[in-house]
């Protein structure tokens, strides 16, 4: 499918940026919620756990929603692996049907940002980092709280969602540029929720979308949920 074809897409845009690295963490985050980042990172996940080791964590702590997504039996996860109270085979879980490795957040701590800060957190992402060869981490939004910031200095790279046609291009602008000051390096913009259709309307260069002829496979201009992966400006993507 196009969705699919997206998602792949984004997955030999990762593989090809710090193409030295034998292992990358990468931080999935976005301006506000709703803007299709935990849709993205489950996706991206299970794409690459295809042809190479892959754990997704959900980072979330204070609205965890990939576990759920997922349909997972609650359980131990990250905030339990970090302190320190489970050991790695408690907290981690397969997909059924895949070989991706899945780190729920567990139960939620009562300052989420004051673990991810500690010194156990660090050791425990360097730990993770030499067990896999690609880490996606899914975090809070950038424009609520500062965790994605904190993370990003611990990752390959920032993966960033921005909603098209929807989120303010002034608003993921000033979240990024938190991102860059806190030396997290981003790999590239993703649009979810783009329309062709009226994309068409405003930048030529989407034109040559139509003669694919979206339409007559069901498609009628409106994709839920259609990424694509490029390195374009704040607000260009917006």
């Amino acid at each position: 499918s196009l969705y699919s074809e997206t998602i792949r897409t984004a997955r030999t845009g990762v593989l090809l940026s710090a193409i030295d690295l034998p292992n990358r963490i990468l931080l999935v985050t976005s301006s506000v919620p709703g803007e299709g980042k935990s849709t993205f990172s489950i996706n991206l996940a299970m794409a690459h756990a295809h042809t190479k080791k892959t754990l997704l964590i959900d980072a979330d702590m204070r609205r965890p929603s990939i576990s759920k997504t997922l349909k997972l039996e609650p359980g131990k996860g990250l905030s339990e692996l970090v302190s320190g109270t489970a050991k790695f085979s408690e907290c981690v879980r397969t997909v059924p049907g895949s070989t991706l490795a899945i780190i729920p957040s567990g139960v939620v701590p009562p300052n989420p940002l004051e673990l991810l800060l500690s010194h156990k957190f660090k050791d425990a992402m360097n730990r993770l980092g030499q067990a896999f060869d690609i880490i996606i981490i899914d975090s809070p939004p950038v424009a609520l709280v500062s965790d994605a910031l904190v993370i990003a200095t611990l990752a390959t790279g920032v993966v960033y969602i921005v909603k098209g046609a929807d989120t303010p291009y002034q608003l993921a602008r000033k979240c990024i540029t938190r991102i860059k000051r806190a030396e997290g390096a981003i790999l590239g913009i993703v649009l979810s929720g783009l329309d062709f259709t009226k994309a068409e309307k405003y930048e030529g260069e989407y034109s040559g979308y139509g003669k694919y002829g979206y339409k007559k496979y069901g498609y009628k201009g409106h994709f839920g949920s259609t990424y694509g992966s490029e390195n374009i400006p704040a607000s260009k993507a917006a």
